[in-house]
């Protein structure tokens, strides 16, 4: 959170037409990470595995080279409950779309940088013990460094954290009170297509020139003379040149 909060500030702060990346553009990819529950403990549960495998999916706009918007999906298998007598051992798992602004500092022209983005996501929740479903609103916040190989292809680096993501108060009385906030350590992979046309390039426009230039034996020689005078020298000079 320290981290997300201080990037927050540096990235209000800058200036972000300092460098210019690629805007108009169009990005697809997929991460893989490490997922981190912050659960709850309940009246009857406590946390057995807080670690899990947490995926995704996303598409984002860049509408210019500090600001896009986003859409995808996100899911996180599977979170190890316990009952606390040690008589069942459950698991959660929980998976929905996402929504999200991504605010950006631009590093280079293809796109490289460093980013933070924030939205909200729906996660459907599914306690693999109790048998019960539920839906969920959980706000997110992240940071992390975007790295383009080249203009289409580039690798992400980042983490997110989402407030509320398995809400177990609607779930049951039971189970009450293990409310699951979960970070995400991801790796990703990116395909980047769109963005402005190149300018057309202008042909040369050709011009003729004409020159007169004199080489009389008068200008040439003096008088009487087979010897180039000055005069002459500079004639045929001009000439060459």
């Amino acid at each position: 959170k320290v981290l997300a909060l201080t990037v927050a500030a540096v990235l209000a702060g800058a200036s972000f037409t300092a460098n210019a990346a690629v805007e108009d553009t169009w990005t697809i990819g997929g991460r893989l990470g490490w997922a981190r529950g912050f659960i709850d403990n309940g009246n009857d549960y406590k946390a057995d595995q807080k670690n899990a495998l947490g995926w995704g999916l996303y598409g984002e706009y860049s509408i210019r080279s500090w600001v896009g918007v986003g859409i995808g999906v996100t899911g996180f298998n599977k979170f190890k409950l316990e009952e606390k007598d040690g008589s069942d051992n459950p698991s959660l798992s929980m998976y929905g779309p996402e929504f999200y602004a991504r605010l950006a500092y631009p590093i280079d022209d293809l796109g490289t940088d460093v980013y933070l983005r924030g939205g909200f996501a729906s996660f459907y929740s599914h306690n693999g013990h109790l048998g019960h479903d539920n839906t969920s609103f959980s706000p997110l916040l992240g940071v992390g460094f975007q790295y383009q190989f080249t203009k289409n292809f580039g690798l992400r680096l980042g983490y997110d954290y989402y407030w509320n993501a398995y809400d177990s108060d609607e779930d049951s009385p039971d189970f009450k009170n293990n409310d699951t906030d979960v970070g995400l350590l991801y790796l990703g992979a990116q395909f980047t297509f769109g963005g402005p046309s190149a300018a057309p390039v202008k042909e040369a426009k050709k011009v003729r020139v004409t020159e007169s230039h004199s080489l009389e034996a008068g200008t040439l020689f003096p008088f009487d003379g087979s010897t180039l005078s000055a005069q002459g020298k500079q004639a045929i000079s001009d000439v060459v040149a």
